[in-house]
């Protein structure tokens, strides 16, 4: 994904980052606390996490549940600023928010509203969500 990014910076001349997008729809604290799921996550993500900090511009979370909202809430007063600057927590209308119109294109608002997640990304290889400023 480093090099998307590179390849994109280079193409358009300047240094690209890239919104993370988390689908929070049947988030719950029992869920994200299952050992099996933390290690998963955390084996499959650890490449991401350690480079995002350079590329990320920020956090988007769409259909997030009360759970969630209230997990962050109690979170947040520890993050620093600059991270909680990130963060944008968007409900289940989160396809027709100004907000993520701005920062998202039309494409990729419609496959995030019908939860299309599959190959045709893998295929891209996620150039369909690079978006010039």
């Amino acid at each position: 994904r480093m090099m998307l990014i590179d390849r994109a910076s280079r193409e358009q001349g300047r240094l690209v980052h890239f919104a993370h997008v988390f689908d929070l729809e049947h988030w719950n604290v029992m869920a994200n606390s299952d050992r099996a799921w933390a290690a998963f996550t955390t084996e499959h993500t650890r490449p991401i996490g350690e480079t995002y900090h350079d590329c990320n511009s920020m956090y988007i979370t769409i259909r997030t549940t009360m759970w969630a909202r209230m997990a962050y809430g109690m979170i947040k007063p520890i993050l620093p600023k600059r991270v909680t600057d990130k963060v944008f927590i968007l409900g289940d209308n989160f396809d027709r928010s100004d907000f993520a119109r701005t920062v998202m294109d039309a494409r990729a608002l419609a496959r995030l509203a019908r939860r299309d997640y599959g190959s045709a990304l893998k295929r891209r290889e996620g150039r369909e969500g690079v978006k010039p400023r």
